[in-house]
């Protein structure tokens, strides 16, 4: 008999959904989001810190997507340019494969910093990685 997983099915890539500007992406092929707040110990008398200070949160990301959805996005804005849309949100929806739990980060405020295109030779699907600044993220 077959050992039990321990912390039975992970989380993977597959189960994953993201919307933004209000329709759901299928191409994308990665997306990276985060959290840094500046944490600093404060000194005083003696070598030890009597406290500690916290700075500003900073969100960063990125999402990678195949041209056909950055032409769809294109599609649908004034100047198509990426780099010049108002501020909007991206939701990723996680399913949990094994509780059927689902959970939701929303990133507030995001806005392309980049775009471009990158391709070559042999390459049957051509992305590229557009960098984010985002607002605040809201993890589910």
């Amino acid at each position: 008999m077959a050992a039990a997983l321990i912390n039975g099915r992970a989380y993977d890539f597959s189960q994953i959904e993201i919307n933004l500007l209000n329709g759901k992406v299928y191409s994308a092929t990665s997306i990276d989001y985060s959290t840094e707040q500046e944490k600093s110990n404060n000194p005083g008398q003696g070598v030890e810190p009597v406290s500690r200070g916290r700075g500003t949160k900073d969100y960063s990301g990125s999402i990678e997507l195949s041209m056909n959805d950055i032409e769809a996005i294109r599609e649908g804005i004034d100047s198509k340019e990426l780099v010049d849309l108002d501020p909007f949100d991206i939701t990723v929806t996680f399913l949990h494969p094994d509780s059927n739990r689902v959970k939701s980060d929303v990133l507030k405020n995001c806005e392309f910093t980049n775009e471009g295109v990158s391709g070559s030779q042999g390459d049957t699907d051509l992305k590229f990685t557009l960098n984010l600044i985002i607002g605040k993220i809201k993890y589910g």
